[in-house]
């Protein structure tokens, strides 16, 4: 359902739209909302057809393994080409990357903080090479763990963290919650630490690398 309208059982509101919308928005793009697909072939067929007449198109949910993950086959009937899907990253591992005839089409998980990184990490770099910039990686800073982080090696964990500055150098920890259906954990972040995917468990006081959130190509250009 729509922001605004009245909640009611079983519903969700489609809050990833607006976030991307703004993400784009943010980079000097001019996002087309496509509204809300239902979860058959000639809903989705009917918005993906829309959403190809743009530069790039991004989606969000359906692309997962369950029987009403359509978003992929759907692609694939308009003549999309998968380019990828899964990435042992996480979260966000259901990414999927196509083309048609050289048109991007980005598909992002459902899970509103899945969407938000994977937009970060994948997209945003992506958007601002069409757009002609030459930076387009967030450069990391180094920051110290000021509490200890569980994580199990065999994926790249992209882990939010609230950031300050010690002495001169950044501190950083976990702001709650790690699950993907949490924003408020992705509100109090002030970067996404990348820990690599051989990492386990980290100590308090050991160094990990994060990109900032926030400051965008302005940033990009003083650093």
């Amino acid at each position: 359902m729509e922001p605004g309208e009245a909640l009611s059982p079983g519903k969700i509101v489609n809050s990833n739209a607006l976030t991307v919308a703004a993400a784009v928005r943010q980079l000097g793009g001019e996002p087309v909302m496509l509204g809300i697909a239902r979860d058959d072939k000639e809903s989705l067929r009917k918005k993906l057809t829309e959403g190809l007449n743009a530069d790039v198109l991004i989606t969000s949910a359906g692309i997962s393994a369950g029987d009403r993950d359509l978003v992929r086959a759907v692609l694939n009937e308009l003549g999309v080409k998968l380019v990828f899907w899964k990435i042992d990253i996480k979260p966000g591992r259901p990414t999927a990357f196509s083309l048609r005839d050289g048109k991007p089409v980005f598909s992002l998980p459902g899970n509103p903080v899945s969407t938000m990184i994977t937009f970060e990490e994948f997209v945003r770099p992506a958007l601002l090479k069409m757009m002609g910039h030459a930076k387009v990686i967030k450069p990391f800073i180094t920051a110290t763990l000021k509490t200890a982080v569980k994580k199990k090696p065999g994926r790249v964990n992209f882990l939010r963290v609230g950031l300050e500055r010690q002495d001169g150098e950044y501190v950083a920890w976990s702001p709650g919650d790690q699950n993907t259906g949490i924003l408020k954990t992705m509100l109090l972040a002030g970067g996404i630490a990348v820990l690599p995917s051989g990492q386990g468990n980290l100590d308090a006081g050991e160094k990990i690398d994060v990109h900032l959130l926030g400051p965008g190509v302005e940033m990009l250009e003083e650093l």
